[in-house]
């Protein structure tokens, strides 16, 4: 076994559940093990520390220990405490192992592993330094177990290239989590220890070979790590319930750019994440419900994507109060999503409820303000999505094209916050391939999809509205129909509309329209139900379109 002489005082720095020390030369890492859940168990925090080459960085520093007094107790309740030593070094003496309470449900303990006689060796393995034990007092109870290393100076976070993952961590105690999904594809992280973690036996109703997770990619996976995120799949909706220890603390890397990562054993406000480099680009925390959404709070048990401007780490603590006003984050997030209410929008909904508002006609002082409204990378084959050809959800161009996935059809765009006199300079253009199909001006309201061929739109805006030469009113599209139907007509003035159906009985339907309207062209839709929203039958149906002086009335076929 390979071995290192130590010259002088190790630093022994340990930062959190995913923690880095500040030399290259040595890992610490702690293993929990909750021995026994009954009242009366025992409960052993054993710090760990191994070798890892290179010069010594000296110093020393203080491990701090907070639990919670109500889940268990030090054994016999000593001050200072009960402390089990393993020694397992070779080659002298070390110096001091020190173990107080400064505080109630607060220990302290520092190790001096260099003896005078500079001859304390370290391998490259492993090995036990010291064993905390407690009694468990409440296995009901939420241990709040943390720690971390004190300097003179206040708290340290080190970066460095030595990451140790402990078998466990900060531990909640035994806890269950509710997670519910939809049918399709969700997004989901493993906020608990638990015995198993491959995908199949936590989710045995997921679909085969669906689970992956993202680095640069989509990659697949079999198995769960807390702190990362990943897509899941599921033919119908689902529930279930985690078992396991809770993690109350998770310090996640991120690298530059999209980053797919998940909670602790809690909700965590986007508010308070730790993010001491301010490498969170604001407002690009997403979550997935059917479409990708501005998340506010990260769900225990979800996942989320997180867009960086550079490679750093984050903190994600249960511990902090949701409003507490230290968290040391990067600037809000919802201050980006209130900025998009200005802009007139698309909401893209497709028949699953898949849903997406995308902003146009937008205008930013400061060109990098684009970075804060890109969208995470394309959800995975079947699941909705809509976005601007440049991966984001706004557009300040004058021409741009809308890209969309579905399974389900029909697609409703629904157009949103547009006055008049802008909606008269903007068309919206299905394509097929770049083949040109139909243009709709964004003078109405809503516009539906029914082919399912229809993946791609193309937005534009000319200097000036086109202006009908005279009143038009074009057959039903598609005729005989099943279960909508576009009425397209044109105006060459502005005026009063009104669109009425008619049963064969001359009875009235449905009004469709009815209101003032500028000059132009438009399409309305109907879905075939009456003005209560029920759903009427079979049958040959009659609709008239009156604006001013004109008048049309054509006939149209409804087939179940």
């Amino acid at each position: 076994m390979r071995t290192k002489k130590i010259r002088r005082l190790i630093c022994l720095c340990f930062i959190g559940l995913f923690g880095q020390l500040y030399s290259q030369n040595f890992d610490l890492q702690f293993r929990v093990d909750q021995n026994d859940q009954a009242v009366g168990g025992i409960y052993d925090i054993t710090v760990q520390i191994k070798s890892s080459g290179g010069d010594i960085a000296p110093g020393t520093s203080n491990l701090v220990f907070t639990y919670n007094t109500a889940a268990f107790e030090t054994v016999n309740d000593a001050n200072p405490p009960s402390l089990q030593t393993i020694h397992r070094f070779s080659g002298g003496n070390y110096n001091t192992m020190t173990l107080t309470e400064p505080a109630v449900g607060r220990l302290s303990l520092n190790i001096d592993l260099s003896g005078a006689d500079n001859g304390t060796i370290i391998s490259n393995s492993f090995v036990d330094v010291a064993t905390i034990r407690f009694v468990i007092k409440n296995p009901a109870e939420s241990a709040n177990l943390t720690w971390r290393t004190i300097f003179p100076n206040g708290i340290v976070v080190f970066n460095d290239n030595q990451t140790t993952l402990p078998p466990a961590g900060n531990m909640a105690g035994q806890m269950s989590i509710q997670q519910s999904f939809d049918a399709g594809w969700n997004l989901i992280g493993l906020p608990l220890t638990v015995a198993d973690n491959n995908y199949q036996t936590l989710y045995p109703n997921a679909n085969l070979n669906s689970l992956f997770g993202y680095n640069d990619g989509y990659i697949s996976a079999s198995a769960l790590t807390p702190g990362d995120g990943y897509w899941i799949n599921f033919s119908n909706a689902e529930s279930s319930t985690l078992d396991g220890l809770g993690i109350v603390q998770l310090v996640i890397n991120l690298q530059a750019g999209w980053n797919l990562i998940s909670s602790p054993a809690c909700d965590v406000a986007v508010a308070n994440i730790d993010d001491p480099g301010a490498v969170i680009i604001p407002g690009t925390i997403f979550g997935y419900a059917g479409g990708y959404f501005s998340a506010t709070t990260l769900t225990a048990g979800k996942g989320y994507w997180v867009n960086a401007n550079a490679a750093g780490q984050i903190t994600l603590n249960c511990a902090i109060p949701t409003t507490n006003p230290l968290a040391k984050t990067s600037p809000g997030q919802m201050g980006f999503q209130t900025a998009l209410d200005d802009f007139p929008a698309l909401t893209i909904t497709d028949a699953a409820d898949g849903k997406q508002t995308l902003y146009f006609d937008a205008t930013f002082e400061d060109d990098h303000a684009r970075d804060h409204y890109r969208l995470p990378p394309l959800a995975p084959a079947g699941a909705f999505d809509a976005r601007f050809s440049n991966d984001t959800r706004v557009s300040t161009s004058e021409e741009d094209v809308i890209f969309i996935q579905s399974g389900h059809y029909p697609i409703e765009i629904l157009v949103e916050k547009i006055a008049p006199e802008i909606g008269r300079l903007y068309k919206l253009t299905t394509l097929k391939g770049n083949v040109e199909i139909q243009n709709y001006p964004l003078t109405q309201s809503r516009i539906v999809i029914t082919d399912p061929g229809i993946t791609k739109f193309a937005l534009s805006k000319s200097g000036s509205p086109e202006i009908p030469q005279k009143f038009a009113v074009k057959q039903n599209y598609p005729n005989p129909f099943n279960p909508t139907t576009e009425i397209r007509y044109a105006l060459p003035e502005p005026g009063k509309v009104k669109i009425v159906i008619y049963n064969s009985l001359g009875q009235k339907v449905r009004t469709l329209v009815s209101g003032e309207q500028v000059a132009g062209y438009y399409t309305t839709v109907w879905d075939a139900t009456n003005d209560a929203g029920h759903r009427v039958s079979s049958g040959l149906y009659i609709y008239q379109v009156q604006a001013g002086k004109h008048r049309a009335i054509k006939k149209m076929v409804l087939l179940r």
